[in-house]
Order: structure tokens, then sequence, then C-alpha cells
């Protein structure tokens, strides 16, 4: 594969989409950092939420066909049962299925008390707006993927409201000194896109960490490249969230492991920091439990 190609050659991939992959074939390719929180730890992340604020007791998953539903579910299945969470069904959706609506009623079905939304695009706003079509009235959580604020504005309002999601990147808000570097970069060499949106402030962030890794290497090799790459200890990167830190090892290359869960609020159309103590959450380790 090109991965393996690009491995044998001794280039880095740093900050790159790698997040369904196996522990195991992580520490194969030590070329590549994840540049998203892996998707079997965010899983977990959003079933501990759930477990820890909501008490919930039966679970709910939709998921999308193939290795990002597989990883989700494989997270799920490790933490929901470490907190005695019954999973309570799991449907899949291909892409192209013109609707979820056999799907939701399955799921709805199970009585479960928690919905976990596992999808992206414009299949997002389709399963939220199922979910209230059907009368079904869950608790809500969903991928990062599907936290676009275009994405959620396609939903009913009433659909979305309260549903929860994670993130490590800070929220963007005028005078916030982080926040306003960003604007201003953004406006400068960019003016056409959108600061607001989740998928640019990422890019941002992941460049921001792919410039702290330049900056600590010895030398721009590509074999110094990747140790800097495989040595962070406790970076704060502008645009992270307070109390995300990026680390890694020789054995690590997953810099992004703590997450924030975030509220989405259908009114203002803006997600928030969820309060309490479960809303940090530290996935170290949690792959090497996943992927067992």
């Amino acid at each position: 594969s090109v991965w393996d190609t690009l491995n044998e050659q001794c280039i880095p991939l740093m900050m790159s989409t790698v997040s369904g992959s196996l522990l195991a074939d992580r520490l194969e390719h030590p070329n590549t950092l994840d540049g998203l929180v892996p998707y079997a730890s965010e899983a977990y992340a959003l079933g501990q939420y759930a477990a820890d604020e909501w008490k919930s007791k039966k679970v709910a998953v939709i998921a999308q066909s193939g290795i990002f539903g597989e990883s989700f579910i494989r997270g799920l299945k490790t933490v929901l049962p470490e907190n005695d969470v019954e999973l309570a069904g799991v449907e899949t959706y291909q892409v192209t299925d013109p609707t979820v609506t056999a799907q939701i009623t399955n799921l709805k079905a199970t009585g479960a008390d928690t919905l976990i939304v596992v999808a992206a695009g414009t299949k997002c706003p389709q399963i939220f707006d199922a979910v209230e079509s059907s009368g079904w009235d869950p608790k809500i959580a969903t991928t990062f993927t599907c936290s676009n604020t275009t994405l959620m504005g396609l939903a009913q309002p009433s659909a979305v409201d309260d549903v929860v999601s994670t993130t490590w990147l800070r929220s963007r808000e005028a005078g916030d000194a982080e926040s306003d570097a960003y604007f201003a970069a953004v406006e400068k060499y960019f003016p056409d896109l959108n600061a607001g949106s989740e998928n640019v402030a990422l890019g941002w962030a992941q460049a921001e960490a792919i410039v702290e890794i330049l900056r600590q290497a010895p030398a721009l090799t590509r074999v110094d490249v990747i140790n800097s790459g495989l040595s962070l200890k406790d970076a704060k990167i502008p645009m992270a969230a307070d109390g995300v830190l990026l680390n890694t090892s020789a054995t690590d290359m997953m810099p992004i492991e703590t997450v924030r869960i975030t509220k989405f609020d259908s009114d203002s159309m803006k997600w928030s920091f969820a309060d309490g103590d479960n809303a940090l959450i530290d996935l170290d380790g949690v792959l090497k439990k996943t992927d067992q």
C-alpha cells in the first residue's frame, strides 16, 4: 500500500488521518502520527461520558459501514461493559442508502435510552431528523465528523439541540488571544474561508502541531522529523483546548489522547464545552484495550 511504501522510504506523515488503524499497524509505521483522536478512543470517550454523566443503561448505535464504523464499535464494546451498560443494538448504513428510517426504527425498538451516531457528511443531519421523526427521544452523542456547524444546521433545530460530541480544539471566541491570532491569520491568508468552521480550525491546529515538530527537530531530515514527532512531551499547541497536551513516544503515535465533551445549542448554532468533572477525558492507553 501507499502507507507501507512511504514508511519504507522514511517519509514523515505528520498529523495524518489514520484514525481507524489498529495499534499493531501503527507500531509498524513509526513515520505516521495521527492527526485526529483515534476512532476507537473517541468512542470510548463518548461511552464513558454517557455512563458517567447521563447514567445510560442501554446504548444503541447507528454507524457508517467500513473501518470508520467498525473502529468506533470496537471502542464501545470495550467501554460499555466496563460500566455495566448494555449495547442494545447496532445498525449500519451505506453512504449510498437513500434513507436511514429502517435502521432508526429498529434501534428505537430496543428501548435504548442513548443513541450514538457514527456518521459523516449529510448523513449526520439525515440521521438526527430521522430520530426526531420517529418520536424517539434518546440522549444523542455523535462523532467529531458530524460536529461541523454547517451539517448541524441542515437538521431541524429541535433534532440537534443538546447533542454532544468530542473535540480537542479550543472554542473560537473573540477576545481570546489564541482565537484572535487564528482569526487574523485566516483573514489575512485565506479570506474566503469560514474561520468559524470546525474543519478549518482543525486544519490550523494540525498545522500548529507540525510547526512544533519541525521546531523541535535538530535538522530537517526525514529521520530527525520523524524522531521529533515521536518525542512530543506535554506540548501545548495553539488552538488546542485547555487541558489538551500532545504526547508521543516510539510506541505511541497518537499525540491527541485527551478530549473535551462539547454540547450543541441550536438557538445560537454553536458548540460549547460541557460542564462537570466528566467533560475532560484522558484516553491514554485506551487503544491497548480496544485492540485486544
